[in-house]
């Protein structure tokens, strides 16, 4: 990895962390990546009843989430961390103006924490038992564009809002066409089939009246 040239404790103690624990952290940069998330997503929709709903949601969060970031990268012109040659961090930011940038100048916001966190926050609202799982992944991703020398902290916060207005955008649509809570349903499970038999009396005809 490269040095980081930015004065912040915050980017001491991630310098400081053994090699072993950057290398696992940086692994979690695949969480937002297109294989990862097609296999994850092809997974649910073959083992969840919920597909069509999982589907819209999950990708719905991220095409806002993409969106999101999209227009701060070609608004916000900010220097990645690894082509930064200035000696504060205040020298990052370059412009304000809309226009397409070299990959360098567009460091603000992160994309891979966008989609992390759209992808993360929209399978944890459907798998509630392990949501805290998918928020590990989506933070260890943003942290790993860090390690990585390609995003600024705050590039990474905004990056992750970004994904929860995409989550919030697609969860609001959802809600439009299917009400019903995602998380009150369980994976391949037959409610129809678990319910109980009625009691034997009451399948038994009533009496007839005596004349």
């Amino acid at each position: 990895l490269l040095i980081l040239r930015h004065r912040d404790p915050w980017l001491h103690t991630l310098r400081a962390l053994p090699v072993d624990v950057k290398t696992t952290i940086a692994s979690f940069r695949a969480f937002a990546e297109w294989l990862p998330i097609t296999c994850i997503l092809i997974a649910a929709a073959a083992l969840d009843r919920r597909r069509r709903t999982l589907l819209t949601h999950a990708a719905l969060a991220i095409l806002v989430a993409l969106a999101l970031q999209w227009a701060g990268k070609h608004t916000i012109a900010r220097t990645r961390p690894y082509a930064f040659k200035g000696n504060h961090w205040t020298e990052t930011w370059k412009e304000l103006r809309f226009g397409f940038r070299k990959p360098a100048q567009q460091a603000f916001p992160s994309g891979h924490s966008a989609v992390a966190f759209a992808f993360g926050l929209a399978l944890a609202s459907f798998y509630r038992p392990i949501r805290w799982m998918f928020i590990a992944l989506a933070v260890g991703c943003a942290v790993s564009r860090i390690l990585e020398v390609a995003h600024w902290p705050t590039d990474c916060y905004v990056g992750a809002l970004c994904g929860w207005l995409g989550w919030r955008t697609a969860k609001w649509i959802c809600s439009r066409t299917q009400p019903a809570d995602p998380a009150k349903h369980h994976v391949g499970v037959n409610h129809a089939a678990h319910q109980p038999d009625p009691p034997a009396d009451a399948a038994r005809p009533a009496p007839d009246a005596p004349a």
